[in-house]
């Protein structure tokens, strides 16, 4: 590796770990230990760089000092204990004014004697005394710990020692009280109890094998570490979930980035579980043209993973879910394999693939007509909802023609040649004065300019508005919900029916931050309002129902969960769009003919064809 490439990796889990656990929030217990540290492409700074709490170094006495290696074979005289272990801490506590960590983080070296055990103390001792200030605990509280394991001396024997050397502990051995005290931990191979590889789940005999030795190890007041146990994603969640101390492992960087994004790449429901709605299925799949359609669409939510880590986080159920109409939808641009926004929700709207970027018009960045226009040539009145910015991709891509999605005045400014009679969103930098000549234009096309979701009961037939609220989170996240009946309402007062386009945007977000809280959260809001939707459609007999997204995001898969606590683990693979195909699901009368696999393009071109 060369040296470059190595600093900025350093700097990146350094920064990673200590920014990450300086933020707080509810920490996980567990600690790591980098086995067989030496062996790592650069000895304790990955390690230490990594934030763990315990470092491993194997010892063989050659020629006078101690040589770092796992068996004697490997002996290299110039690999020393000082070189790789004792010369860095000493280093990096005089850069910390004495302590092991800046934050004051406990760190221990474990020291695993290969070669007898008088001899090879005696010769650490004699190293040691070089380094007093780092490893003297009865002197410096923030000193490195040293814990002896190996060939190490009888229990009886310890109190000959100093009182700053500390022991690996046997889970069988009794010890006296003098000789407790000088137990750090307990370590005991993972094989005595179990063959477990780490994939899928230990059988349940071994399971409380294993849960029994933690547990006898923690009533006698003790931390306890497995050597030789797998080192896997699964085999870490599984010892986080048993109560193991001290995670094993020879990646301790990876390690690092699991445990520090374990909050929050998991989500426990508070356990106020919502019941879907319970759909009658009296119009769903009749062949018969609707009179309304709804198309709702979750931002970035189109993964089998999205869908059921909300699932889980609410007992295993959801509206989605109650839809018996399901379909596939490729949804990749025209220049590249994975799309953004507006490629995919152009499409959606158009009808047609275009690039990336292009919000309403072909690849050569010329208008296309959309669903909105054509069902509005129709006589339907038009409704289009984001939590996302009015501006923002997927929204613009149902009124807007512009060749590039930054341009966001020339976006807004197609607002006024819509034909929607409603739309909701974020105001956007471009809304933020209410005497904004765009605002004063809007008003002056027809349009009622307001802020309050409630006033949307108030609007009459024949009325245009525009409801604008903020533009940060909290204040947009249940924007949808709180929109959906009086939209409905209100664009149930055309005598020819309605389109309304519904999108819930900050799931999207939620998988670009890497953030399990936003996802569930986001895609939980959202699908109470497909319960809404639902509910509407079975009252009102002619409406299409569609739900769907853009594109997936955040490349989440699910590592583990539980239905019963709401509780739901998950592992994200980007920070960007992924590939994968649409999850389309339909309900409400022709909703039969939106099974299979299609291009998303197809969606707006079979809306209009069925639509009366």
């Amino acid at each position: 590796m060369k040296k470059t490439k190595l600093v900025t990796l350093l700097f990146v889990i350094l920064f990673t770990t200590f920014s990450t656990w300086a933020q707080g929030g509810q920490a996980l217990k567990q600690r790591i230990h980098s086995h067989n540290d030496y062996l790592q492409n650069v000895p304790f700074y990955i390690a230490y760089g990594a934030g763990c709490a315990s470092i491993e170094a194997d010892v063989f006495v050659r020629d006078g000092k101690l040589c770092v290696a796992h068996e004697a074979k490997d002996i290299d005289t110039k690999r020393t204990l000082r070189a790789l272990y004792l010369d860095p801490i000493k280093k990096q506590m005089e850069l910390n004014g004495g302590e092991a960590y800046t934050d004051g983080r406990p760190l221990q070296l474990l020291i695993d004697l290969k070669s007898e055990y008088k001899e090879t103390l005696q010769v650490l001792l004699e190293e040691l005394n070089d380094y007093v200030a780092c490893f003297d605990i009865t002197t410096n509280p923030s000193a490195v710990r040293v814990v002896i394991t190996g060939n190490q001396p009888a229990p009886s024997d310890f109190q000959q020692y100093p009182q700053w050397m500390f022991f690996d502990g046997d889970v069988d051995a009794i010890y006296s009280s003098p000789e407790s005290k000088r137990v750090m931990m307990v370590s005991t191979p993972f094989q005595k109890y179990t063959r477990w590889n780490g994939l899928g789940r230990m059988v349940e005999e071994d399971y409380d094998k294993v849960k029994a030795v933690i547990d006898k190890v923690h009533a006698e007041g003790r931390q306890i570490r497995f050597w030789g146990c797998p080192d896997t994603k699964t085999a870490w969640n599984t010892f986080i979930k048993m109560g193991v101390d001290y995670l094993n492992t020879d990646r301790p960087a990876e390690l690092s980035l699991f445990l520090n994004s374990y909050n929050k790449s998991s989500y426990v429901s508070d356990g106020d579980f919502y019941k879907p709605y319970q759909p009658t299925y009296l119009t769903d799949g009749l062949d018969k043209a609707p009179k309304n359609v709804i198309m709702l669409i979750f931002d970035g939510g189109a993964g089998v993973s999205e869908m059921w880590a909300a699932a889980t986080a609410n007992g295993g159920l959801l509206n989605v879910l109650q839809m018996r109409n399901m379909g596939l939808l490729r949804n990749d641009p025209l220049n590249d394999y994975t799309t953004d926004s507006a490629g995919s929700g152009t499409a959606l709207a158009t009808g047609v693939r275009t690039r990336n970027r292009r919000i309403g018009t072909d690849e050569q960045g010329k208008k296309i007509g959309n669903i909105t226009e054509y069902l509005s040539a129709k006589g339907k009145m038009i409704g289009i909802i984001s939590n996302d910015n009015i501006a923002g991709a997927t929204p613009a891509s149902f009124y807007a023609h512009q060749p590039e999605r930054g341009m966001s005045e020339e976006i807004t400014d197609d607002l006024l040649t819509t034909p929607a009679s409603l739309v909701v969103g974020a105001s956007g930098s471009l809304f933020q004065k209410n005497d904004s000549a765009l605002i004063y234009k809007l008003r002056h096309v027809g349009y009622k300019v307001f802020a309050d979701v409630a006033q949307l009961n108030d609007l009459k037939e024949g009325e245009r508005a525009i409801c604008l609220k903020g533009d940060d989170y909290e204040h947009n996240k249940r924007l949808v919900e709180e929109s959906f009946d009086g939209a409905t309402r209100f664009l149930s007062s055309g005598k020819k029916g309605f389109f309304l386009m519904v999108e819930g945007a900050k799931i999207d977000t939620g998988g670009h931050t890497n953030d399990m809280h936003v996802v569930v959260d986001e895609y939980l809001s959202f699908d109470r309002m497909v319960g809404k939707a639902l509910a509407f459609a079975d009252k009102n007999k002619e409406t299409l129902v569609l739900v769907l997204s853009d594109h997936e995001t955040g490349g989440l898969n699910i590592l583990d969960g539980n239905y019963e606590k709401g509780f739901v683990l998950g592992s994200f693979a980007t920070h960007d769009h992924t590939g994968i195909p649409i999850l389309l699901f339909a309900y409400g009368p022709c909703s039969s003919h939106f099974k299979g696999f299609a291009p998303h393009t197809s969606l707006p071109k079979k809306i209009e064809e069925l639509t009366k």
